[in-house]
């Protein structure tokens, strides 16, 4: 990253109206929300070594990288939890370091950069908005946030005081480092750091990965940074997460990210659907091929009788794509039913009797029955499809002519009571599809870079 810590620096005295003293930066009183007789310095920017650091990195509008770290800006929906501890694991065996927390000051300093480069300040963070959540005055005291240590929740909300009395010192100095954390402090990052080298596409799986551990394990929903940002600035709960042991199909990872950030139950049951729909040509290619081949290798075909051949073309050409069929043809191939009985079970012993016993009425799909004490496949497939197909085909016409002929959907009604029910099911079909079809992190997937 071509970064050059003296163009921030004059840049930083342009973006917070700064007076050039002789040993220190001073903010101007108009500027700021404080007692007319304190002063409020920057003693020194000390950015060099954060500075050195990025320009060993590469970076976009999102992220910052080398073969040790990479850092991604996250988005979160504005039910996510507050939080007073970072979110962090080790994968001890692939010596990869995770953590989701505020950004890093290398981090704000490559926006800043950026920024200022594209001279893009007066669209993005308003100097004087964020100095008056830096400085706070009430009656004869002031509240500054100083530099710190860590994001606890004591140190955040606990701002230091200082008594306005003759006499006591007028003069307060601060860090560049405390007031970028404390402009930042409503976003998130996640950082993964690596003892080996790692290319970024594998730095990004990684990420991937340990996204879908979040919302697998803690049913919390982060997505990398895609647009722009509003959402209001909070904390996170404390929370321990382990680190992924496993690398996820990416194109189900963002099925799976769209299901669980969704607050629509539609759109959750179609995300995870499409999950089991992303298999529906494989295996019915796969049931096509093997129908072909069982009439080839039957022991009266013979390519010298014209009835066998015409057989075999007979057969292709009745052969159609059936997405009910497909669907079986995923859970079956793709899932082992008991463990997914004994996942219904834990997730909660009332739900699977709810299952065995209640249809999905608007989609006329019936109970699911069960088979020598598991789960039978064809009740299973038969209700996911047909919720599915009442989502899907909620149009006019459908709606006028055909609603006693098959399912239909009506948004904000008690149709929305019911599929809300069938979430967790097709969630945990798709939980079962994409750790099955998984693969294990190791040396052989990392890619690391010599």
């Amino acid at each position: 990253m071509d970064i050059d810590d003296k163009f921030l620096e004059e840049n930083f005295i342009k973006l917070l109206n700064l007076k050039t003293e002789k040993n220190y930066f001073t903010f101007r009183n108009s500027d700021l929300d404080v007692d007319p007789e304190v002063n409020v310095h920057i003693k020194n920017f000390d950015i060099n070594d954060e500075v050195n650091y990025l320009k060993k990195c590469e970076y976009n509008d999102t992220f910052i990288y080398n073969n040790n770290y990479f850092e991604q800006l996250l988005i979160k929906p504005n039910d996510f939890l507050d939080f007073d501890n970072f979110i962090s694991a080790k994968d001890k065996e692939n010596n990869i370091q995770y953590e989701i927390s505020y950004p890093s000051i290398e981090y704000i300093l490559s926006c800043f950069y950026k920024l200022f480069k594209d001279n893009e300040v007066s669209s993005f963070f308003l100097a004087r908005t964020h100095k008056s959540q830096v400085f706070k005055r009430d009656s004869r005291f002031i509240f500054v946030h100083m530099e710190l240590d860590t994001y606890s929740e004591a140190s955040l909300l606990t701002n230091k005081q200082f008594k306005l009395k003759s006499g006591n010192e007028r003069d307060i100095f601060l860090t560049l480092k405390s007031i970028l954390k404390e402009m930042f402090k409503g976003i998130i990052t996640i950082k993964i750091s690596s003892k080996q080298k790692i290319d970024l596409s594998t730095f990004k799986t990684l990420n991937n990965s340990f996204l879908f551990s979040l919302g697998y394990d803690k049913d919390i929903s982060l997505m990398e940074f895609r647009q722009k940002m509003n959402t209001p600035p909070r904390f996170f709960e404390s929370i321990t997460i382990s680190a992924p042991l496993r690398i996820y199909n990416e194109k189900l990872f963002y099925y799976y990210q769209q299901a669980i950030s969704s607050q629509n139950p539609v759109l959750q049951y179609l995300s995870f659907y499409q999950i089991i729909e992303n298999f529906h040509y494989e295996v019915s290619n796969e049931d096509i091929i093997k129908i072909v081949r069982d009439i080839l290798t039957h022991p009266s075909f013979s390519y010298k009788n014209q009835k066998s051949i015409e057989n075999v073309i007979k057969t292709s050409r009745e052969w159609k794509f059936n997405e009910k069929n497909a669907t079986k043809l995923v859970i079956e191939q793709l899932i082992d039913l008991n463990d997914l009985k004994t996942d219904l079970i834990e997730y909660d012993g009332n739900y699977y009797n709810y299952l065995k016993s209640k249809g999905v009425r608007f989609a006329h799909a019936k109970k699911i029955r069960e088979d020598k004490e598991t789960i039978e496949i064809n009740s299973l497939s038969e209700r996911v499809h047909n919720v599915r197909n009442a989502l899907i085909h909620s149009k006019e016409g459908d709606l006028l002519f055909n609603e006693e002929k098959k399912g239909i959907y009506i948004p904000l009604t008690n149709h929305e009571e019911e599929l809300v029910q069938e979430i967790p099911l097709i969630r945990m079909l798709a939980e079962h599809i994409m750790i099955n079809t998984s693969e294990v992190i190791n040396e052989d997937n990392l890619n690391y870079n010599p």
